[in-house]
């Protein structure tokens, strides 16, 4: 992790701040990720070409991978 993130899932939603996520071999997968995503919307799709971070950030959302 580089820098502050913030991972807030509460009352107004999901908000992310400055997600980075960096492998130990110094790989970036995600760097500077903000988003607000409030409760009251529909589904959320998250594209991509391969090696991306797709599955990087789903993961960090579902709490399986730390950032650091």
């Amino acid at each position: 992790m580089i820098g502050n993130v913030v991972l807030d899932i509460g009352m107004n939603g999901l908000v992310l701040d400055r997600l980075e996520k960096v492998y130990n071999n110094s790989t970036v997968a995600i760097k500077n990720l903000s988003y607000v995503y409030p409760y009251d919307h529909g589904v959320v799709g998250v594209i991509g070409p391969n090696g991306a971070g797709k599955t990087t950030l789903l993961s960090i959302f579902s709490y399986c991978q730390p950032t650091h």
